[in-house]
């Protein structure tokens, strides 16, 4: 029994450590009313994928995926997008078509126009294989297309009305079965079954059947032509949700435009636009983007209401208000917190402390220049705040402050955690008397039009009015459902309460954000959300760090920052690349990361020097040699590229995967042994 679970264990540790993730994921916290590609969220350009593609006995070294966000996918409310029926609950939207984009670039320049059927440029795109066999214009191209498919063994996908099954998996090959027509394939091999052109990139061999896997590319023969506009691969070509958009594909530099964008929009509560745990996709689940959560849970938010009392009882405090109209502000702990005021022309002390309640009166008395205990003091309208002290039991007087500056007086701060919302004075004006909330709600309170003390919530008692609440500068009294800011207060139905004269919050312990995932389907071990360097003049960019060191962003084109120094014949000769060209400035050298060697100190010719760096690209480059330096007039060569940087992946670990392999393989070798040697 022992020796078959230590075998069933190292089984379970061999199968683990064999396992590699096939996704990479990004997530970030977004405020609610912001975009994605905000500077703190995603930002406007991710890098996908950085790889090199061959092309004409050429080798194109920085090929890469560009995901683009615009003004969307942005993060709203219902006020925010002036979608009630969204209620209290946070959306991901998208409000105009072309503002998702992902391209295929080129960071060197390629003439895509040579393109052939005996000489196609192959490129991968959205895990699809496009072979181009020619670009017919600016605007379009003929190619051979072919999907990527990850298959378990006796799983099956549709393509193109056909279905392909994986049958069985070896280390070296696969049996593949299409419509009933089976064909054996190797691994780096690709064979047309029934139709379909089947190459087999990759084989997952497991001790159990079903456990085993394949990659497979799955093609049909014949060739298809896109123009800009035209439905993306597998949409609806009547109502598409991606379109292509091609542009000065004959261009010969990197200006070629080969992307997708987005043909929808999702802005309102019909088109059903991602909430929390919900998400949208690229075509084959390139790119996916999830509505993860929200950062403050339900169970992290206090109830807070403001209420019209008729009959509110302050005799603790002041004899004879035992019986007045008053705005009562209360909640289940003591997260009020009073500040103390500054004696002022604009506010009265009372309280020389900061005081934490949970319940807050606000009584005005009769007229101006009046102060709660009926003594005079100045002009304003003063209202006099009071609060129940905790140790006593007892309604106090905090102190008086006027009600008629705009966003000037702060009253108090509501503080559930550490966050503050701070209540300010709004303004008086007419029968109305506004009070602020986190400066974007405004609660306006009627006065009597005699008395000029509290007398409602609005203009009218026990009746909801538009005017009786704002978010902003829209009038919001009237909704009947629960509405959230961007600070993410929820605004409990105001119609039912503006009935009621109250006004309900609730309130997060702080400020809201959505925490959105990224996810592409390429994997953390390959190279993704990086800067991808740009080597030349006239490339298209969004800010300077698109462009190489010496060049700025100039009306979304990079170009030279600064005139380079004039060059002598000595830096003409030193093996270092002074003009910055991409090439060595001496005759013969090789640069590699431990330095630059010329062809006769460490190599037997320069075509070995060449054969040496050029297959080991990624630990050393192959930098030409520069003849012309120094032959401008002005002493150096225009300079249109700069020398790669190598680039690595965000997440490490592949180093790290080889040892555990290695470990595994002893312990296994180790077991094997140990089991064969007992058995006897």
């Amino acid at each position: 029994m022992k020796k078959k679970i230590l075998f069933s264990l190292l089984t379970v540790f061999m199968l683990c450590i064999g396992m590699v993730s096939a996704e990479c994921t990004n997530v970030k916290e977004i405020a609610l009313g912001e975009i994605l590609a905000e500077p703190e969220g995603f930002g406007s350009t991710l890098d996908l994928w950085v790889g090199e593609i061959s092309f004409q006995g050429e080798e194109y070294t920085n090929t890469y995926e560009e995901l683009y966000l615009g003004s969307d996918p942005t993060m709203v409310t219902s006020l925010i997008s002036s979608e009630d029926e969204y209620e209290s609950n946070v959306y991901m939207e998208i409000n105009a078509k072309d503002s998702i984009k992902v391209a295929y670039k080129f960071s060197e320049k390629i003439d895509m126009t040579q393109a052939s059927s005996t000489e196609p440029l192959t490129i991968e795109f959205l895990r699809t294989t496009f072979e181009i066999t020619s670009i017919d214009s600016d605007t379009s191209f003929t190619a051979y297309v072919s999907e990527e498919h990850y298959l378990q063994v006796d799983e099956s996908v549709e393509i193109e009305g056909k279905t392909v099954t994986l049958i069985d998996v070896s280390s070296t090959s696969t049996v593949i079965e299409v419509d009933g027509v089976s064909e054996i394939i190797n691994v780096d091999s690709t064979e047309t079954v029934n139709g379909l052109e089947i190459t087999v990139d990759d084989t997952f061999s497991r001790t159990e059947k079903a456990e085993s896997s394949a990659n497979l590319i799955i093609g049909e023969e014949a060739s298809e032509s896109y123009t800009d506009g035209d439905a993306y691969i597998g949409e609806d070509g009547n109502d598409p949700n991606w379109v292509w958009n091609l542009a000065d594909l004959t261009s010969k530099s990197v200006n070629q435009v080969f992307e997708i964008e987005n043909d929808f929009v999702m802005n309102d509560f019909v088109d059903n636009p991602p909430s929390i745990g919900e998400c949208f996709s690229l075509p084959n689940d390139y790119v996916e983007f999830c509505f993860d959560s929200l950062t403050v849970a339900e169970k992290d938010y206090t109830t807070y209401e403001f209420e019209f009392d008729s009959s509110a009882d302050l005799s603790d405090s002041i004899e004879g208000l035992s019986s007045v109209p008053a705005i009562h502000l209360h909640t289940d702990d003591e997260s009020i917190v009073l500040e103390p005021y500054t004696t002022s022309s604009r506010h009265i002390v009372e309280a020389n402390s900061t005081v934490k309640t949970d319940e807050v009166w606000f009584y005005t008395p009769e007229g101006s220049g009046v102060l709660a205990d009926g003594t005079s003091s100045g002009t304003a309208k003063w209202v006099g705040m009071f609060y129940k002290d905790s140790s006593t039991n007892k309604v106090k007087l905090f102190g008086y402050f006027a009600s008629d500056v705009v966003y000037s007086n702060v009253i108090l701060d509501i503080q559930p955690l550490t966050t503050s919302y701070i209540l300010k004075t709004w303004a008086t004006y007419g029968t109305k008397m506004g009070f602020t909330l986190d400066d974007e709600i405004i609660m306006n309170w009627g006065l009597d039009v005699a008395e000029g003390v509290f007398d409602s919530l609005g203009e009218t008692r026990s009746l909801e009015e538009v005017t009786d609440l704002m978010w902003e500068s829209y009038y919001i009294g009237t909704k009947d459902e629960d509405h959230r800011t961007t600070s993410g207060i929820i605004i409990k139905n105001p119609k039912d309460r503006g009935a009621a004269d109250t006004v309900e919050f609730s309130i997060p312990s702080e400020q809201v954000f959505a925490k959105v995932s990224l996810t592409t389907s390429r994997g953390c071990d390959e190279k993704r959300w990086l800067e991808i360097p740009i080597y030349e003049e006239e490339v298209e960019c969004y800010a300077d760090p698109d462009c190489s060191e010496g060049f700025v962003c100039s009306t979304n084109i990079c170009v030279k920052e600064v005139v380079e120094e004039e060059l002598s014949g000595s830096d003409c000769n030193d093996g270092i690349d002074n003009d910055g060209d991409g090439r060595i400035d001496a005759l013969g050298a090789c640069q590699t990361k431990k330095g630059i060697h010329s062809c006769s100190e460490k190599f037997d010719s320069i075509r070995k020097c060449k054969e040496f760096c050029q297959t080991n690209f990624g630990e050393d480059a192959f930098i030409r040699s520069d003849k012309e330096c120094g032959k401008d007039p002005n002493g150096f060569e225009s300079v249109t590229k700069k020398i790669p940087k190598f680039l690595a992946p965000e997440t490490g670990g592949s180093s790290l995967w080889w040892i555990g392999l290695i470990i595994g393989l002893v312990i296994v070798a180790g077991g094997i042994y140990w089991y064969t040697k007992n058995k006897k």
